[in-house]
């Protein structure tokens, strides 16, 4: 394959016409795990003009080839190309979608963000929202504090960043979790809820309650108790149990309701009592 692309090198040079799905393809066949091939600096340049050409090109089909071409190359200047190839559609589908956050996430790597990769998460937009589903294949914590400031920025889809950040699953990301949960914005604290708990299992538990009963919007409140339930955990029984007794008619609810979803038979107990409460 290495003698193959070094022709095909010599080819494109020549400007040629080269199909750039069978490029691709031989690339990443040169490219397998185990393989010696290394493309030295003069053979990526050829191919990254290539690459960046094809993103012009009329057929939908060589321009997703040409994404993929520049994300086996992994020069971070391709960030840049694969972004403006983006600014140019209408539309962008959930399979597109795909191909360029993965390319992305691929030239990303885990060390340290890009430049394109920092400026179109601080810009916002189409981009930034590539950027950061990115982020979250990535999996890198040097990006936890760069998405836990943008949770609030305008263009971007905050669900997004905050799975993210979940994604990520080191210790930053999930004290990031918790101070999500103590945001102002009420769809903010729902969506850490949810991503804590299932990120840190029982070891949210405690954080989580705290949260429920310091909550004072319902929907927060309800989604913070489902998130609770899907823990499997006798803290969690036993905190739905103490939040049945609780003078609070609010979080009496949310204590039976816990209690009906995680479907404990030591609940039995606290449900026959709900069934007589006057606002159960």
């Amino acid at each position: 394959s290495a003698e193959i692309l070094d022709k095909i090198e010599s080819l494109v040079k020549a400007g040629h016409m080269i199909p750039a799905g069978a490029v691709v393809e031989l690339l990443e066949k040169a490219m397998l795990p185990g393989s010696l091939f290394r493309p030295p600096q003069g053979f990526k340049d050829t191919l990254f003009v290539f690459f960046s050409r094809c993103l012009d090109d009329e057929e939908l089909s060589v321009r997703l080839s040409g994404v993929k071409g520049l994300k086996l190359l992994r020069v971070h200047e391709g960030i840049t190309r694969i972004f403006a190839y983006a600014d140019t559609l209408k539309e962008i589908d959930e399979d597109t979608e795909a191909v360029l956050v993965d390319a992305v996430a691929v030239i990303s790597g885990h060390g340290k963000l890009p430049a394109a990769l920092s400026s179109a998460l601080t810009k916002g937009g189409r981009n930034a929202d590539i950027a950061v589903k990115a982020l979250g294949v990535t999996r890198s914590p040097e990006a936890v504090p760069f998405l836990e400031g943008l949770v609030r920025s305008d263009g971007l889809r905050m669900r997004s960043v905050v799975s993210a950040i979940a994604s990520i699953g080191s210790p930053d990301s999930v004290e990031a979790l918790k101070r999500l949960l103590m945001s102002s914005d009420g769809h903010t604290r729902k969506t850490a809820a949810r991503s804590l708990a299932a990120v840190s299992g029982e070891d949210a538990v405690a954080c989580l309650f705290s949260a429920l009963r310091r909550e004072c919007y319902r929907d927060v409140m309800e989604e913070i108790t489902d998130s609770l339930s899907s823990v499997p955990s006798q803290s969690v029984t036993a905190g739905f149990c103490a939040l049945a007794g609780s003078d609070g008619e609010t979080l009496r609810e949310m204590g039976i309701r816990g209690l009906g979803r995680a479907g404990d038979e030591s609940a039995l107990e606290y449900l026959r009592s709900a069934a007589l409460d006057r606002c159960p």
